[in-house]
């Protein structure tokens, strides 16, 4: 029989995985880009934390975990700051008119 361990880490990162595949379904949907941009947090935020907690379930604290935890702060850090500089792109190359997603009708 399986142990807790196994069965909880499985829920996480098949928790995970549907939050990853949300996020990248309605980061498709037309609509502006600031609002698009809100998609790529849920992925940092929540999926890089649960896949952290599935490996430290699955694996122990050794180096597998440390790495991938690693990786995911690094992730976590350097979201925000990405976000900010494609939002701030996008004022500069498109004008302040793209913020409620609609387009300026010549």
């Amino acid at each position: 029989m399986t142990d807790p361990g196994t069965i909880v880490a499985a829920v996480a990162l098949g928790v995970a995985v549907a939050v990853a595949v949300a996020a990248s379904w309605a980061a498709l949907r037309p609509r502006g880009v600031y609002a698009r941009l809100h998609y790529p947090g849920m992925l940092a935020t929540v999926t890089g934390p649960l896949l952290t907690l599935a490996v430290l379930l699955e694996y122990g604290p050794g180096l597998t975990t440390a790495s991938v935890a690693l990786t995911v702060m690094l992730l976590w850090f350097t979201g925000a700051v990405s976000a900010a500089a494609i939002a701030k792109l996008n004022v500069v190359v498109s004008g302040p008119q793209q913020r409620t997603g609609e387009q300026e009708q010549s």
